[in-house]
């Protein structure tokens, strides 16, 4: 994913961050969050929940609320409570936040210079867990063909060491039911990493046939582990990050900070498993070339050499789109990070007149707090934002039956040399291509190329 986006240039944590974005092992180089930001404030501003697509369900009268629970009160500790009859399991919609004012026990965008508050104890949100259906697993374990979600985890030097907490398993009959406190093993973590990546995986393929390049590729998933290198999880003062190692590797990874289940935002795993997407159905070659550059301010972070941007930032944004499409909204990471905008720069509600010159000039403001993002605009993260941005923008005018597909479709034709404007062209070559197929009728040259001018975004 990315590096953390939170932007006030505090050059300690600036390099400690992104030191800590792996960049010396070429497989880490998708972290979720990039630590040129580590100490902005938060808007307070609400997020658009927006409706959902299918197959996403839609949450009942009453989503498991506790008896008697109310707004502002902690609800009893104990069990989720069973799902209604034709379901097997509950999840979040996204996160416990979405949509909402503020969930229970938690305050958003109220939580000074932190990005992610780290509570003295865990809270309780199983009021917000909605019926879902599970299916697919194997060998009553939360995996298939495409992932398995484990729970070894990395250490604090890197390295793969035994949990002390158990893989999770369905009940006798069969259900996947978890409460979001008391469990020392995490399983409902586990489970929204493997239904909502599982659920990526069918609203690609439902968009467009053989969409999700993930098929077979038996990815394992770490629903709590240490930042690759190490000590950035570990870190309160830091906060929380997440990875795709790439294909050599093949695992994405979500770190945690203490009780503060980081596992509970969905769109941080699509996210991740957006990159892995992208990078299967690319053969890798999204990786390669001339992927992006070293920062001049930073050590070991990752910049775009241009304002044209790069294969990098297009990564993270294509990133960034994957759980676009899936929650109907254009924020990630708002759970993972405590703040209702979400990854810094990242936010594509609010960025409507970011431009690719703008960001990468550093005079683009930061609507969630009014400034600036200086230098850091150059970094592929916030350069990605642009790019995800663009993909919101044509979304929301040309619709998401026509824009998703147009997405999916140009995935296998972006390589490591990219900039925004030959990826550009690449968008336009595959809408092309779904009217020569008989997906489409006509092609959309003139709405594609407005939404990304929008953005500063042209063909070469």
């Amino acid at each position: 994913m990315g590096i953390n986006h939170n932007f006030l240039i505090v050059s300690t944590l600036l390099s400690i961050f992104l030191t800590l974005g792996c960049q010396s092992n070429p497989n880490y180089a998708r972290n979720l969050v990039d630590s040129s930001n580590k100490t902005d404030n938060p808007s307070t501003g609400g997020s658009k929940p927006g409706t959902s697509p299918s197959p996403i369900p839609t949450p009942g009268a009453s989503p498991g609320a506790s008896p008697g629970a109310s707004p502002g009160t902690t609800p009893v500790s104990s069990p989720a409570p069973s799902p209604t009859t034709g379901n097997n399991a509950k999840v979040f919609m996204k996160s416990p936040s979405f949509g909402l004012p503020n969930p229970i026990g938690y305050s958003f965008g109220t939580s000074g210079n932190t990005t992610t508050v780290s509570p003295s104890s865990a809270i309780n949100f199983d009021q917000y867990l909605i019926n879902v259906n599970v299916s697919g697993t194997q060998n009553n374990f939360l995996q298939n063909a495409d992932i398995r979600v484990l729970t070894d985890y990395l250490n604090s030097s890197g390295q793969f060491a035994t949990s002390t907490f158990a893989r999770a398993r369905p009940d006798a009959q069969g259900n996947w039911i978890y409460s979001s406190v008391n469990d020392s093993n995490h399983r409902l973590g586990q489970l929204m990493a493997y239904y909502w990546i599982d659920n990526l995986k069918m609203t690609a393929n439902n968009t467009l046939p053989n969409s999700w390049h993930v098929t077979g590729k038996n990815v394992g998933v770490y629903s709590m582990c240490y930042d690759a290198n190490g000590s950035f999880s570990k870190n309160q003062g830091l906060g929380v990050n997440a990875f795709w190692t790439g294909k050599i590797a093949n695992f994405a990874c979500m770190s945690y900070v203490g009780p503060f289940e980081s596992a509970f935002d969905a769109s941080v795993y699509d996210h991740e498993m957006g990159h892995a997407n992208v990078d299967y159905g690319t053969n890798g070659q999204i990786t390669q070339g001339n992927y992006a550059i070293s920062c001049s301010f930073s050590s070991g972070a990752s910049c775009c050499p241009s304002a044209s941007g790069c294969a990098g930032a297009i990564n993270e944004g294509q990133a960034d789109v994957h759980s676009q499409i899936v929650f109907n909204s254009g924020i990630v990471g708002e759970f993972f990070l405590n703040n209702r905008t979400g990854l810094t720069g990242r936010d594509a509600e609010l960025n409507q007149n970011l431009t690719a010159q703008t960001m990468f000039n550093g005079t683009a403001v930061n609507p969630a707090n009014n400034r600036t993002y200086g230098q850091a605009g150059q970094e592929i993260h916030y350069m990605g934002g642009v790019w995800g941005t663009a993909w919101w923008t044509l979304r929301q005018n040309l619709g998401a039956a026509i824009s998703d597909k147009i997405f999916f479709a140009h995935i296998e034709l972006l390589t490591g040399n990219d900039t925004f404007k030959t990826a550009l062209n690449a968008i336009l070559s595959a809408d092309q291509t779904l009217v020569t197929n008989g997906v489409f009728t006509t092609n959309h040259r003139s709405q594609i190329l407005a939404a990304f001018q929008q953005h500063g975004i042209t063909p070469p």
